[in-house]
């Protein structure tokens, strides 16, 4: 069990995470694109950017460092987006899967290129 101290320094820790604004943009066409979907009947709301975000983040913590690559932003959107979907009857009799729409989504949207020094460069630290 964590302290409150040990709750608030990782609470610290990963607001200190990176974002560069080419992947919170990502996150936010991953999150659109379910919107506009045809085999969704609702798609993921803005909320669920946020959590893809912050799961990002916190995986990074965990990995030990202190910026988010797409990768990051792959490995934890489908969890927080797959409860998220509601497919449309149409979908289902064609059997299609969330999985599929979500993987569809990674295909058709861009994926950013952000070099490790301009990150750093974008959010006024040194690099390692």
């Amino acid at each position: 069990m964590l302290s409150a101290d040990e709750v608030k320094f990782l609470r610290n820790a990963v607001r200190s995470i990176i974002v560069d604004d080419t992947i919170k943009d990502y996150i936010v066409l991953l999150v659109q694109h379910t919107r506009t979907n045809r085999d969704l009947h609702i798609g993921a709301s803005p909320r669920a950017s946020l959590s893809i975000m912050k799961a990002a983040m916190t995986k990074v913590l965990l990995d030990g460092r202190d910026y988010v690559i797409p990768d990051d932003v792959k490995s934890v959107t489908r969890e927080i987006l797959y409860h998220r979907l509601i497919m449309t009857s149409e979908a289902r009799v064609k059997l299609r899967k969330i999985e599929d729409i979500i993987n569809d989504a990674f295909e058709e949207v861009p994926v950013p290129v952000v070099k490790k020094d301009e990150i750093y460069t974008k959010a006024g630290s040194k690099s390692e």
